[in-house]
């Protein structure tokens, strides 16, 4: 056993990456928060990809025209100190992005922050001013990176992505979403905090929302923080306009903290509403708004394990820990469902197998049906 291990270790040094480091600096950017850097470090960004070396940016404040943004090319490796910060410079635009990256593959962007200018936006149209926007793009690595005051999503996925992961990623005080899913394949979301995203609606923490024509398919959001988000924590689905001409496919939520979402109805801590194969297993959800888990019009979801407490009250007849509505084989076992000041549960038009919850204490009743 000694050897094997000992061969894997030597295998893993062997095959893992070794980029030499580029100074951003060394490109002309200050880093002073005086004047814009966004030259410099598209300078840097573009020469570390094509001699395959990485570019570091040391601490400072760095100015970014998110007019033209940073347009990250294939291949690239950007480690951000974690005292780098990437502050647009006010605009009056619908959209914009400071990181943009389209059509690329095998992109690596680690550490620091990147802030919008939710804040100190001169204009007030529009709801697409992104931090990181990723689209049509293939093994994109994203981690330890603070997203926060966007005019629009802090990080936006479309597309038709695919190999997308998102790990130790903290979106914070973005006007729309925290992250917008709307396009792609192998998407992946860990030990990440999606909170305060409150400005233009939906104003969820994580929107997995494809347009007519578009599909998701095999996105997981794993233990991750998902708060005080005003319009709710996680909405995965499809709008009923889109029914039939979009699709949510394979969806997993799982070991994920749901706090305190939802300022006015109607409002979700979870919502899984038109998909297919979806399951949420073993998320803890606690002072929410309204509903704590829902399921519309959905097929083959799974609900399991999940603790559901302290669901707040709204005048919605319909509040629950859990709520399932015109869905087909739903399965509902082995979840804890107490103290909700509306229903423990609650099924119209369902065909749920609701098996091995505990109900307990919940104002209005443990069950509706």
């Amino acid at each position: 056993m000694l050897r094997l291990l000992t061969i894997i270790a030597v295998l893993s040094v062997l095959t893992s990456e070794t980029y030499a480091a580029v100074d951003a600096k060394a490109h002309g950017a200050r880093g002073d928060g005086k004047s814009s850097d966004t030259e410099a470090l598209q300078r840097a960004i573009a020469a570390a990809a094509s001699a395959q070396d990485k570019v570091v940016v040391p601490p400072g404040d760095y100015l970014i025209d998110a007019k033209i943004g940073l347009v990250i090319p294939s291949g690239a490796r950007i480690e951000l100190n974690s005292q780098a910060v990437l502050r647009a410079i006010p605009n009056d635009l619908s959209h914009y992005h400071i990181f943009k990256l389209d059509k690329v593959s095998d992109v690596q962007i680690t550490g620091g922050v990147v802030e919008g200018d939710r804040d100190h936006h001169t204009g007030t149209k529009g709801e697409w001013g992104h931090g990181i926007d990723i689209r049509g793009s293939r093994q994109i690595l994203l981690r330890g990176i603070t997203i926060r005051s966007c005019w629009g999503d802090g990080l936006y996925i479309g597309g038709d992505c695919q190999q997308i992961e998102v790990d130790g990623v903290t979106c914070s005080k973005n006007r729309r979403q925290g992250l917008s899913v709307t396009s792609g394949s192998d998407i992946t979301v860990r030990n990440s905090t999606f909170e305060k995203t409150q400005g233009t609606a939906p104003e969820c923490g994580i929107d997995i929302e494809p347009n007519r024509g578009e599909t998701v398919s095999n996105c997981q959001i794993l233990n991750s923080r998902i708060l005080e988000n005003a319009g709710g924590g996680i909405q995965a689905g499809v709008a009923h306009a889109d029914r039939g001409q979009a699709f949510v496919l394979g969806f997993l939520a799982e070991g994920c903290t749901v706090e305190r979402n939802g300022t006015k109805p109607p409002c979700f801590a979870i919502q899984i509403v038109n998909c297919e194969r979806a399951i949420v297993r073993k998320n803890r959800l606690t002072a929410n708004l309204g509903i704590g888990i829902g399921v519309t019009h959905s097929v083959d979801t799974q609900v399991l394990q999940n603790v559901v407490s302290g669901t707040r009250l709204t005048t919605n007849k319909s509040d629950a820990g859990l709520l399932f509505s015109e869905d087909q084989r739903s399965t509902v076992r082995d979840n804890v469902v107490t103290g909700n000041e509306g229903y423990g549960v609650f099924l119209w038009k369902t065909q749920t197998e609701v098996t091995g919850n505990r109900l307990t204490g919940n104002r209005r009743g443990n069950v509706r049906q």
